[in-house]
């Protein structure tokens, strides 16, 4: 029997939850709550509202979910409320919830699910014992050090994501792994303090950070890789032999003299986990990472040869064609977008474009800088949503040359 909507019973479910009796399953004697109490903490004001709660009270006493402690002189006036832990059951399901007994065994079996996932040996025995003893607490309504109980899908993530953590093979940056891990390309750092501290526990101090699984923090500095060579002053400086990406500041650039580039092409990449991503695969193109263009980037590309073949890869969002506009206005360049069609994903379209998104992409629209981008601005506009937008879900390059992706090809441009 489930009585909807019954203000007197969530409450009485509430302190119920709050009492020792309600967290683990123990206590000297029966949770109790003084019936004028509830009546006040519930709001329950008007004569017609107090009848409705005394009969819902006593519909639950006759299944059996609480007790109604009486006045001897009058057995019509309710005292106090009493529940006993035989009682929890069914008065939770009077309720429409699972009771705290439900929710402590289902927490519990969580953790105890996890004692064998696949973690590298050397931290198996710790994984287990601190599996079991979580398992243990959860049961017995204890503290559960980095966790909240009261969010279960939050702790099964965390508990997922570890286990994932330690399959990741190479270094990435933190948003490229959170949106191939989670969807979500910050919700690592949503739940960063949490995660760490259980892998901090567990592995008794020897995980400190995501550093120890080669995941790298993003930098806001705007950088680049690939054949060029530089000339300075009377300093000519070759770049094409670094593996990793080179930092450029404007004081170098204000002396910038002349560039030689042997790389077919410059592809702007907008987030730092992507650009990090294309560096490793060494393929010879020139890569320059950049949101919205700071003067230094500018000049270093304006510096560049109008032979080369210029693409900007960014999010398939309103920021992202924005960004592509800007490019084309400050640089002179005429950059063409890679990977920037809309892309349907499970859950992505679901979310409606904000008034601001919306205001942005019709103004894009008229932008004399990306005319030819209107099909697809309009596709966005047309599906009042971004879609699956962040270029990190992508996920790694498939492909060791450009266009890095071959699942994502560009089929409106022709890619060289």
């Amino acid at each position: 029997m489930v009585l909807e909507k019954s203000k007197i019973l969530c409450g009485l479910g509430v302190h119920y939850r709050k009492s020792k009796l309600g967290r683990t399953g123990e206590a000297a004697k029966d949770f109790s709550i003084h019936f004028g109490k509830l009546i006040e903490d519930v709001s329950i004001t008007r004569s017609s509202e107090t009848e409705n709660a005394i009969n819902e009270l006593l519909a639950v006493e006759r299944l059996g979910g609480l007790t109604l402690d009486r006045d001897q002189k009058d057995f019509s006036s309710i005292i106090q409320i009493r529940v006993s832990r035989i009682q929890e059951n069914e008065l939770f399901k009077a309720i429409g919830e699972l009771s705290p007994k439900q929710e402590r065994m289902a927490l519990s079996e969580l953790f105890e699910s996890y004692i064998n996932a696949p973690v590298p040996d050397a931290y198996r025995g710790a994984w287990n014992f601190w599996c079991q003893i979580h398992s243990q607490n959860a049961l017995k309504g204890k503290a559960l050090a980095a966790f909240n109980r009261d969010k279960p899908e939050e702790i099964k993530e965390i508990l997922e994501l570890i286990v994932k953590l330690f399959k990741w093979p190479h270094a990435s940056q933190i948003s490229l792994v959170s949106g191939v891990l989670c969807g979500d390309t910050t919700r690592i750092h949503k739940i960063y303090p949490r995660l760490i501290k259980v892998l901090n526990t567990f592995t008794d101090g020897s995980i400190t950070g995501l550093q120890d699984f080669g995941i790298i923090l993003e930098s806001c500095h705007c950088h680049f890789h690939g054949r060029i060579r530089l000339h300075i002053n009377r300093t000519i400086v070759d770049f094409s032999g670094f593996r990793s990406g080179i930092k450029i500041e404007d004081i170098d650039l204000h002396s910038l003299i002349d560039v030689d580039v042997s790389s077919p092409r410059c592809v702007v990449v907008q987030k730092e986990a992507a650009f990090y991503e294309l560096v490793k695969l060494n393929c010879g193109d020139l890569l320059v990472r950049s949101d919205y263009p700071n003067e230094p980037t500018v000049k270093f590309l304006q510096a560049l040869p109008d032979s080369l073949d210029f693409w900007f890869f960014g999010n398939s969002d309103a920021i992202g064609f924005d960004v592509l506009r800007e490019l084309r206005k400050l640089t002179g360049k005429s950059f063409k977008p890679l990977h920037m069609n809309f892309r349907s994903g499970s859950g992505h379209d679901n979310n409606q474009l904000l008034q601001t998104e919306r205001k942005l992409l019709e103004a894009l629209l008229q932008a004399p800088e990306v005319q030819d981008m209107k099909p697809w601005i309009q596709d966005i506009l047309e599906n009042n949503s971004n879609g699956n937008y962040e270029q990190e879900t992508l996920g790694v390059p498939t492909l060791d040359w450009f266009p890095y992706f071959e699942s994502n090809r560009p089929n409106t441009i022709e890619a060289h």
